[in-house]
């Protein structure tokens, strides 16, 4: 990820200018990610205390930025530089100072070390901290802000320095990274078409294999192994969500369950969602296969969501109420005479460092969704989900980028994922679709967005 940035440096000053605050600390995995660039292994184990932290000023953002980070991590930064221009460290289980410091006839002409001396002296790195909690709390008062308002993430590490630094108040930062984030940077576009493409040659996989008799756990291993071959993993350890049995009862869309050893079954239907992850940021995507021929009821449940995912283009531009999604696919389900219309959720939710962002504040994961505005930028997982039963459910999601000329979608590479409902007629794969036409499909080009 060398030479990428992630942070969108001007909505940060703005946000946390608005907020009253002089900085604000990142030491989430995920926010880390976003303030440096970085992602190291702490930061991928979800360890239960953070291990870095991203200190980011209002004034001079751009010179002043500090990443608080075990010094062992330096060799990691010198093959995978950040852009936050300040680094001070700390000593993680005496790695620094009683290993890589201490004379060793083997590594006395090591390149290595020579660099990681190079880089401490570049940086002026004058003092390796004892622990994350001395370390953030030296850098903030390095930088003048150790009787400041801050904004952490992590409430905790918010504690223990402000033990150290009595004077320094802090506020919550969690809805103000939240907003922060809801906007992309081309950067950040940049690498979730790399991910989408990947999810999209991994679905297509899946569904080449999908055929009646095969194992439900060997098209997850097929998911899995596509998506490795091209240095992605899903979401969950799963692979494949929704599709399961229970008690006998074949389970098409129930959101989490995890045994999945059940072979396919022609004349059903099949929910394909894909959540994978790609270098820290997340990829979402489904589709709805049907093994046989679909009957004329269930292809007017696709015509219903098709032509739904057709009109709320209207809507998913900036500046426009997420709520009206809601509102005209229900207006057009429930007139499309198809058996429990009620039973369709939309969701216009966030996607990219989180599987599922909700732009408000916090509790956003609520029995009532809370809409909220669009911005040019943003990037989400456009759902579209009928989960009625009398004939069969029928799920439909692009990932989207929200521009000034209406949503654009990230299924494009290296060809346009077929829309509607994907089918298996023997050893042939073909889609319906009902003659809708959706604008997204002109796909992402970075060079000429209007956000």
């Amino acid at each position: 990820m060398q030479g990428r940035h992630f942070i969108n440096t001007p909505r940060a000053v703005e946000k946390l200018s608005a907020a009253g605050c002089d900085a604000l600390v990142g030491a989430d995995a995920r926010n880390v990610l976003y303030l440096s660039g970085v992602r190291t292994f702490d930061t991928q184990w979800a360890l239960p205390e953070p291990g870095t932290a991203v200190i980011v000023p209002v004034r001079d953002t751009e010179d002043r930025s500090t990443l608080c980070i075990g010094a062992h991590y330096i060799p990691y930064l010198l093959q995978e530089p950040t852009w936050v221009p300040r680094v001070r460290c700390y000593d993680w289980f005496g790695y620094h100072t009683y290993v890589l410091s201490q004379p060793d006839p083997g590594t006395a002409h090591s390149p290595l070390r020579t660099d990681v001396q190079a880089f401490i002296a570049d940086h002026h790195i004058d003092e390796i901290a004892n622990d994350i909690v001395e370390v953030t709390a030296n850098a903030l008062t390095e930088l003048g802000l150790d009787k400041a308002r801050v904004a952490f993430d992590d409430l905790r590490l918010a504690a223990h320095v402000q033990r150290r630094l009595p004077e320094l108040t802090v506020i919550d930062g969690h809805d103000l990274l939240t907003d922060i984030q809801k906007v992309s940077t081309p950067d950040e576009i940049a690498l979730m078409q790399e991910g989408a493409s990947i999810n999209q040659r991994a679905l297509e996989q899946v569904m080449d294999a999908a055929r009646p008799g095969v194992r439900w756990d060997e098209l997850a291993h097929i998911y899995r192994v596509a998506l490795a071959e091209r240095g992605a993993v899903p979401t969950t350890d799963k692979g494949l969500m929704w599709g399961s049995h229970y008690k006998g009862e074949h389970i098409v869309d129930s959101f989490y369950l995890p045994r999945s050893d059940f072979a396919l079954e022609a004349g059903r239907a099949y929910i394909f969602e894909t959540y994978s992850v790609y270098k820290g940021y997340t990829c979402d995507g489904s589709r709805t296969l049907y093994l046989g021929d679909p009957p004329a009821e269930y292809r007017k449940i696709v015509d219903a969501v098709m032509h739904c995912y057709e009109a709320i283009e209207t809507h998913l531009r900036p500046n426009q109420d997420s709520g009206l999604v809601y509102q005209t696919v229900m207006e057009i389900m429930g007139s499309a005479g198809i058996p429990t219309p009620q039973k369709t959720t939309t969701a216009t939710h966030g996607v990219g460092l989180q599987p599922v962002g909700w732009y408000v504040p916090y509790p956003a994961f609520t029995k009532i969704p809370q809409s909220y505005m669009l911005e040019g930028g943003q990037v989400m997982g456009m759902d579209v989900l009928y989960y009625g039963h009398a004939v069969h459910p029928f799920h439909f999601e692009n990932q989207l980028l929200i521009t000034a000329d209406g949503p654009r979608s990230f299924f494009t590479r290296p060809q346009v994922l077929p829309k509607g409902l994907l089918v298996r007629d023997g050893e042939r794969l073909s889609n319906y679709c009902p003659p809708v036409t959706l604008k997204q499909e002109q796909g992402i080009d970075l060079a000429n967005l209007r956000l």
